[in-house]
């Protein structure tokens, strides 16, 4: 039997039939692409909560595919955004003492958190998701902080 899929498309979706979309590759401009149209978004009214709504989730899609020309399903989307969201908590508990640990540095030069070797082990056995940070510094933090500060 002959396969239907090609290149880095994967057959999904359900009813009328499959909707192919691709495989997530979220590098740094499809991020900061990402979280533009998500600002947009929010902007427009279809964040009324925590989370973006169905509409506002089917405007990114598609406004997605046109700055990329890549098709992403809603899932991903959403997997996306809840990853970014992580990600904000944990850097922001690392820079902000009064929500978490005390006895860390930073280095604007980097963009990395300075502390012990023995501090990022107690930090791994309370915050697992504060430690990418160890080695990684924040991706489009400018962004990242109109995403989760804007109403």
């Amino acid at each position: 039997m002959d396969s239907t899929r090609s290149g880095s498309r994967t057959l999904s979706g359900k009813g009328k039939g499959p909707k192919p979309y691709h495989k997530a590759n979220w590098d740094w401009e499809n991020s900061r692409i990402y979280l533009e149209l998500v600002i947009k978004e929010i902007e427009a009214g279809n964040r009324p909560h925590m989370s973006i709504n169905l509409n506002g989730y089917r405007s990114l899609a598609k406004t997605y595919e046109a700055a990329t020309g890549l098709t992403h399903n809603m899932k991903q989307l959403k997997n996306r955004y809840n990853q970014l969201k992580k990600e904000w908590r944990a850097w922001s508990k690392l820079m902000d003492s009064r929500k978490g640990p005390t006895g860390i540095g930073f280095d604007q030069e980097s963009g990395l958190i300075n502390a012990s070797d023995e501090w990022w082990a107690t930090m791994e056995k309370v915050d697992k998701e504060c430690c990418k940070f160890r080695t990684k510094r924040l991706e489009r933090e400018e962004l990242m902080r109109v995403f989760t500060e804007t109403p």
